[in-house]
């Protein structure tokens, strides 16, 4: 891929490779779990989702976000560390300055979430997607974001991608594995059945379909690489009582209208 945006510093996502990999429980994990088959690595990009949007710091590092609600995004609190202003960019282009943060934004943080308030009816009601209440290994999820599509060059940022992958394990994140592809791909958002998290899908979804709808059940985090398995790491807003009772408070303090809050 070519797409590179030389004006975006690709510092977003987190790869925390070192933390990962001298993680006992994690690489126990990673030779047991079974792993969809697919015999295809592309990029998968995409012009759906019209509710996962880019988030652009003040300091122009690219991350993504969802619209949770018709005034709110929600992101990964180190997506939002800086004093400023923040735009979205996407299916419809806000800014704000008004930013609630959880976590403190490091790695190894089950709590690096935050979300951007914006001015009343911002985003159309039909590009707001709810959170789920739920997520379980083995499930089937969506992720989109605007990162990279090659882990080693960084390159190919701000391109709107997808693909699935099935939930590995949930303990204090929601993880997905994805084999290193036999070219020495590593870490690309798509395609099918195989997605992974690079540089600039901070923040962004991760998808469970209930009922034949879309819902947010994790954001993403940090990702690393063990021998010939990606690691991606995602923040738990479905289960974490901690993670939803964030939201619950941000929501009431300012009528966002949040489904489920």
């Amino acid at each position: 891929m070519k797409y590179v945006l030389s004006w975006v510093r690709l510092a977003a996502f987190a790869l925390v490779s070192l933390s990962l990999i001298s993680c006992q429980q994690s690489t126990s994990r990673l030779r047991n779990i079974a792993l969809p088959e697919s015999s295809a690595y592309g990029v998968d990009t995409t012009s759906d989702y019209p509710g996962v949007v880019q988030v652009l710091s003040p300091s122009g590092a690219l991350c993504t976000g969802t619209i949770v609600s018709t005034r709110a995004v929600l992101t990964a609190a180190h997506c939002t560390l800086s004093s400023g202003r923040y735009s979205i960019r996407g299916s419809v282009n806000a800014s704000t300055t008004v930013k609630y943060n959880y976590g403190p934004g490091i790695a190894d943080d089950p709590n690096d979430i935050a979300i951007l308030v914006f001015p009343s009816n911002t985003f159309p009601a039909a590009y707001v997607i709810d959170i789920a209440s739920s997520v379980a290994a083995g499930e089937v999820a969506r992720l989109v974001g605007y990162g990279c599509n090659d882990l080693d060059t960084r390159m190919g940022a701000g391109v709107k991608r997808t693909g699935t992958n099935v939930v590995a394990d949930v303990n204090d994140y929601v993880e997905f594995y994805t084999p290193v592809s036999s070219s020495g791909v590593r870490g690309i958002l798509g395609p099918q059945n195989r997605a992974a998290s690079c540089y600039g899908d901070s923040g962004g979804p991760a998808l469970k379909e209930v009922d034949g709808k879309l819902k947010l059940a994790a954001v993403t985090h940090a990702g690393g690489v063990y021998e010939d398995t990606i690691v991606s790491q995602y923040v738990d807003i479905s289960n974490r009582s901690d993670n939803r009772n964030f939201i619950y408070q941000v929501n009431r303090n300012n009528n966002l209208g949040i489904a489920g809050f």
